[in-house]
Order: structure tokens, then C-alpha cells, then sequence
């Protein structure tokens, strides 16, 4: 692991468990062992568009509220329109991001992750019914989510969809915080033909199991074991870290002040982002060009790119025209 690799992964840390100082309340147990989750997924593997976060071929991540500490804290070091005063107003009346307690439903992830897989399959077979090989439409849709959230509520229900629709484009990332000695979780997965491995949360492995189901052309799940803390914080639950646990990793980490970001970070991940992302998305934008000739496809991109479609993680404010269908057939 480079010294890049791992000054963001502790400024994910840090901002994420500076976040949950200042609001009073938080996991603080997932939000430090998170981190390399997420600077995995940004770093090495999601495609999407710095400068364009309506980019219509962008892979999807969905989170439940424990996670959102280190996904915000990741938006912000990336570039992805989240501010340090946005991290500071986390869990705040009027914060412009979302809390733990504002709209969040753990008991439907993945019924609405299978819901947007399900619809870049449909996408995707629209635009290959006019040019066969044809990438225009093939976004990856991740969840992250612990165990005790998807062995509930309407989540078992939505599990058996992925197999059932061939939905080979959605990936879980489960969190096993229930001691499961049976690996039943894994059982229970490939009895639904959902491809499952186990990991840790270090860097390495994650990038691997990451790159493994990227090539799984099954339904695909990690389970991932958190590693025991080396520092022997103590984390109590939905409660910040004591002041002397974070000063002591602000000590080791070298960032002494609350919501501080190593010099020249911001930059480093640019360039890095860049390398790997933009010719990719040059690559894209010209086969569109190419594409957008025929009228059919046209219609296609013109939908997604002007219809402003908003969600909201409660999945009974959902609602879809009733002519959805007929507008993109």
C-alpha cells in the first residue's frame, strides 16, 4: 500500500469520525473500518464523471445509514460536490446532507439497488437492439450494507429477484457484524445463485474482490470481515469517539485539527482519478457522438440526459409514471 494509498484512507477516517464528533452521534465502529471500502471503490474501480454528476452511464453506489460518514467524507476528497461546511452540518436541521435519522430505510436497499439494476438491463437491451455491441448503457450498480440489514424486512424478498433476473451488474458489499461461525450468509447466498466470497477490509483484498466480481458474470456478492483494530480503540454504539482515542489518532495520522486534509491531497487524487477515468469517458463521448445518428438512440440519451429523476431512499415515495415504459419503447 503507497503513502497515498494510505493518507486517504485515514482522512476518511478521521473526517468521517470528526463528522459523528460534531453531530453528537454516530457508528463510529463502521466509519473507521469502512474507509478502505470506499476509497476502493472511488479510486480503482466506479466510473463516473468529476465533472459531470449527471453522467448518464455512471455506476450506481447505494448505502445504508451507518456508511454515510465515509461516503460523504470520500465525496469530499474526490471532488463530488460534498464541502467541509457540508461534512461539519452532517445530521443538522437544515444540513444539506443527508443523517441517519432523514429518509433512510436499511429494510429496503436492496429492493432499490435490484430496482436500478434492473432498469440499466432494460437500457442496456433497448441500445443494443439498435447497434448489438454497443456500450452505451452499462453502468455497474454497488450496495453497501451490513448483514444484520439484508437478513430483514423486504430485502429477503428483493435477494431472490437478483438471480432471478440475471441482474450480473449488482454487486453487495456486506458487512458481516453478526458472528456467523455456520457461514450461513454465504449458504443462503449461493442458494439463490448469488456468487459470494469472503475478505477482509484491507486495501489489497478489497481492490481484489472488487476486480473479481467486476468479472463475474454471475449475481455477486463480498462479505467482508472487518480486521481487528490495531490501536485498540474502544468504540461504544452510536457514540462519537472518546477525545482521547481521536487525539491519539490524530497524533499517528499526522492531521492535529478537526477536519483537516493533508497538503496537496485534493490534487493527488485528481491526477490519479484522471489518469484512470478520462480515457475512458473520452472513449464513451465519442461513441455516442457516433451513435446518437440513429433516431432511436437519440431519443434514448435525450431521456435520460433532460429527465431529472429523483429518489427517495423510502421506498413508498417512489413512484413511476404509469407511461414509463412508453416512453422509452
Amino acid at each position: 500500500m503507497s503513502k497515498l494509498d494510505n493518507n486517504i484512507v485515514n482522512n476518511i477516517k478521521l473526517l468521517g469520525l470528526d463528522m459523528i464528533k460534531e453531530a453528537g452521534s454516530g457508528d463510529s465502529y463502521t466509519t473507521f473500518n469502512s474507509a478502505s471500502i470506499f476509497y476502493s471503490l472511488y479510486m480503482n474501480h466506479l466510473n463516473y464523471n468529476r465533472n459531470n454528476e449527471n453522467f448518464i452511464n455512471r455506476d450506481k453506489l447505494i448505502v445504508t445509514s451507518s456508511f454515510l460518514p465515509s461516503l460523504y467524507s470520500t465525496l469530499h476528497l474526490f471532488g463530488l460536490n460534498v464541502s467541509l461546511d457540508n461534512l461539519k452540518e452532517y445530521k443538522k436541521f437544515d444540513s444539506n446532507i443527508k443523517g441517519f435519522e432523514i429518509n433512510t430505510d436499511s429494510d429496503n436497499v436492496i429492493g432499490i439497488a435490484s430496482g436500478i439494476a434492473l432498469g440499466e438491463k432494460h437500457l442496456e437491451e433497448l441500445v443494443k437492439k439498435e447497434v448489438p455491441k454497443s456500450n452505451l448503457i452499462s453502468f455497474h450498480t454497488f450496495v453497501v450494507c451490513k448483514y444484520s440489514e439484508i437478513i430483514k424486512g423486504s430485502n429477503l424478498e428483493a435477494l431472490n429477484y437478483i438471480s432471478d433476473y440475471e441482474l450480473n451488474k449488482l454487486h453487495l458489499i456486506i458487512i458481516k457484524d453478526i458472528e456467523d461461525k455456520e457461514d450461513k450468509l454465504i449458504d443462503f447466498l449461493e442458494s439463490l445463485d448469488i456468487d459470494a466470497i469472503e475478505t477482509d477490509n484491507s486495501i489489497g483484498e478489497i481492490n481484489k474482490a472488487l476486480e473479481d466480481a467486476l468479472d463475474n458474470k454471475m449475481a455477486n456478492a463480498i462479505i467482508v470481515s472487518f480486521k481487528k483494530d490495531k490501536d485498540n480503540l474502544v468504540f461504544k454504539e452510536n457514540t462519537p469517539l472518546s477525545d482521547e482515542s481521536l487525539n491519539k489518532l490524530r497524533e499517528k495520522y499526522k492531521l492535529e485539527l478537526p477536519f483537516t486534509v493533508y497538503s496537496n491531497l485534493y490534487n493527488e487524487i485528481k491526477e490519479e482519478v484522471d489518469k484512470r477515468l478520462n480515457k475512458k469517458l473520452l472513449k464513451w463521448e465519442e461513441n455516442k457522438n457516433t451513435l446518437i445518428s440513429n433516431l432511436k438512440i437519440k431519443e434514448i440519451i435525450e431521456f435520460l440526459e433532460t429527465r431529472k429523476v429523483s429518489i427517495n431512499i423510502n421506498v413508498d415515495n417512489i413512484k413511476i409514471n404509469d407511461n414509463y415504459d412508453e416512453e422509452l419503447i
